[in-house]
């Protein structure tokens, strides 16, 4: 017992000497630790910037008109209005040079973009071209105050802002038709037919060297087809050459107001007429007067074909001898003078018209 514990311990002792060996053999060297002091960089703070503040964009002016066809209703549609400010979209006419006429409409519009405004005009008063421009609202706010005003043509940059447009006439025209007549003594003209876009007057004038001239008679016209009209005129005061004309009924309902109110009807700046000849009774107009220098003068002589006025002294109420004569034209003659022998003159002159059937210039009768 006591052998086997002695053997042990030997062994034991003999594993851990070799060991001891072992390791002193192989010892592993321990790393050497190196410290190095670093200095914290400091990470900067970003500086802080304004916040940028948001530009509005500038409005630019503008009028955008496409072209249109044109109905009674007179409706022009503007496609876009661009404003700077409170204004209004006027609407002119052109005359026959081009250039801006009368103003036929005018609507408003707010500062900013304006989508589809609408301008009521009258249709008969259009031009073939016509021009949209941007006008201030600087009076009264909502009343159109130009060219008696100051809503005047907004100014940008040197100019206006414009937009010229062209127009197909779709609208129902007004239409005269008469033809050359003969007016009998109870003074009726007669009219085939008047189409009128609106009530109105149809109104015959005399001819005053190619202009309208005296007012003869009126009768009054529906809106719509007028046929067969007859008008009652002072036929002795009317001309070789007649005008039918349209007249506005502008005053006074069923009144005919002229001089006044009531004015032609015109299209493209040119009044609704129609000229038409005529003839008339034969007939002398003369008034009361001296004899001067051997000369009177009579008013107004109506011959149907070239004739003669000529004067007869009065014999106890009834015609004497001829004292005097003057030629006459076919129609219309105004202030004849006529010529007579002075020591023949009796305070009653009877005067008569005498045809011209000779050809010539002298006087054969009897």
């Amino acid at each position: 017992m006591p052998k086997r514990i002695a053997l042990l311990f030997t062994v034991l002792g003999l594993i851990v000497a070799a060991c001891s060996r072992q390791e002193a053999a192989t010892a592993v060297p321990q790393p050497t630790v190196t410290e190095t002091a670093v200095a914290a960089t400091a990470v900067p703070s970003p500086t802080p910037k304004p916040t940028a503040t948001p530009q509005p964009t500038p409005v630019l002016p503008s009028i955008s008109v496409a072209d249109q066809p044109l109905t009674d209703d007179g409706e022009i549609t503007i496609a876009g209005v661009v404003s700077t400010q409170p204004g209004w979209v006027v609407l002119y006419a052109m005359d026959d040079a081009g250039e801006l006429g009368q103003i036929l409409g005018a609507m408003p519009v707010e500062t900013g973009v304006n989508d589809t405004v609408i301008v009521t005009i009258d249709p008969t008063q259009a031009s073939q071209t016509m021009t949209a421009i941007l006008h201030v609202d600087e009076g009264e706010s909502g009343e159109f105050e130009y060219p008696d005003g100051p809503d005047e043509p907004l100014q940008w940059e040197g100019g206006i802002i414009a937009d010229t447009f062209n127009l197909d006439f779709q609208v129902t025209l007004p239409s005269i038709t008469v033809s050359a007549q003969e007016i009998g003594e109870d003074g009726l003209v007669t009219i085939e037919s008047v189409t009128a876009p609106q009530p109105g007057w149809l109104v015959i004038q005399a001819d005053d060297h190619g202009e309208l001239g005296a007012y003869l008679g009126s009768t009054p016209l529906q809106e719509g087809l007028n046929r067969n009209l007859t008008v009652p005129i002072v036929w002795r005061e009317g001309t070789p050459t007649l005008y039918a004309v349209f007249y506005e009924d502008n005053g006074r309902p069923q009144r005919l107001d002229i001089p006044g109110e009531d004015v032609p009807l015109t299209i493209n700046g040119q009044p609704v007429l129609e000229a038409f000849s005529a003839t008339y009774p034969p007939d002398i107009y003369a008034l009361d007067q001296p004899i001067v220098d051997g000369m009177f003068e009579v008013e107004r002589v109506i011959s149907n074909g070239p004739g003669w006025l000529v004067a007869y002294f009065d014999d106890e109420g009834e015609a004497g001898l001829i004292i005097g004569s003057a030629p006459l034209q076919d129609g219309l003659n105004e202030l004849v003078k006529v010529e007579v022998l002075e020591t023949a003159v009796t305070p009653i002159i009877h005067l008569r018209l005498h045809e011209d059937t000779e050809p010539g210039n002298d006087f054969d009768f009897p």
